[in-house]
């Protein structure tokens, strides 16, 4: 088991470029833990336990050993999307 007690980066540094990528699925309820354990989807079990504070947002590197890396990937959440017509007048929206 791999132990992560640090967010190592983003994906989108170079220094990372190269690298084999590992997602770690993480929904958006999650998102703030700081304590989790998953497995990645190449199978690789991971244990994250972060600082207080720390945010797992989509494209943290967790680990990188040189050849992969391993990076929190937000899983695809329903959404409402609401739209206001242009020029309505206020009103009351829910009761």
């Amino acid at each position: 088991m791999l132990v992560v007690r640090e967010i190592v980066g983003r994906q989108d540094e170079p220094r990372f470029a190269e690298r084999r990528v590992e997602r770690l699925a993480v929904a958006w309820d999650e998102a703030p833990k700081r304590r989790l354990r998953r497995t990645t989807d190449a199978g690789t079990d991971v244990a994250v336990d972060l600082p207080r504070g720390s945010f797992l947002a989509d494209g943290a590197v967790l680990d990188d050993d040189g050849r992969r890396v391993i990076v929190a990937g937000r899983t695809p959440e329903p959404a409402l999307l609401i739209r206001f017509q242009a020029g309505a007048a206020p009103g009351r929206v829910a009761e």
